[in-house]
């Protein structure tokens, strides 16, 4: 069982890693292309390979930059978006030392973006009247994935501090 403590400071490290209304802002062509780049952490032949690779991506790349709401290749500087992904990609940089929590951020992420797919699926599949309805709903289904998707990553940080 997890005390209050460490329950609170999962939370906060899970704000760290993502918005959620950033995060489900992504289209879904965009989310499709992250989740290439990010590549499959189920092929143990290349996995280390691809593991760097797509760890590079989420350090150094722009992957979490569209986590948080930053598109395209000028960064706005000294936002709170802007923050955020320093202190995220620092996260990365501190914690990304070992290949284990390299497989963990890369399959959080990898999560968290196959949940913005199927988010957006579903809404598209929704007409005018039931998205009125449903959206509620879906958003907030939408959003309690997101953060099981990340559970995993804060655990292995909390851990590492």
């Amino acid at each position: 069982m997890y005390s209050s403590d460490a329950l609170l400071q999962e939370s906060q490290i899970l704000g760290k890693l993502y918005d959620a209304e950033s995060m489900m802002a992504i289209s879904e062509s965009v989310a499709h292309g992250y989740l290439v780049l990010l590549g499959s952490v189920n092929d143990s032949s290349q996995e280390e390979r691809d593991i760097s690779l797509a760890f590079m991506a989420l350090a150094h790349g722009n992957v979490i930059d569209s986590c948080f709401g930053i598109h395209g290749p000028r960064r706005p500087l000294g936002t709170p978006a802007s923050r955020a992904v320093r202190e995220a990609k620092g996260i990365m940089e501190t914690c990304g030392q070992s290949d284990a929590f390299r497989v963990v951020a890369v399959k959080a992420y990898t999560q968290a973006f196959e949940t913005v797919i199927m988010y957006r699926e579903e809404a598209k599949r929704t007409n005018c009247i039931a998205r009125c309805y449903r959206s509620k709903m879906l958003r907030e289904r939408c959003e309690t994935q997101l953060r099981e998707s990340f559970l995993g990553l804060a655990l292995a940080i909390a851990e590492q501090n």
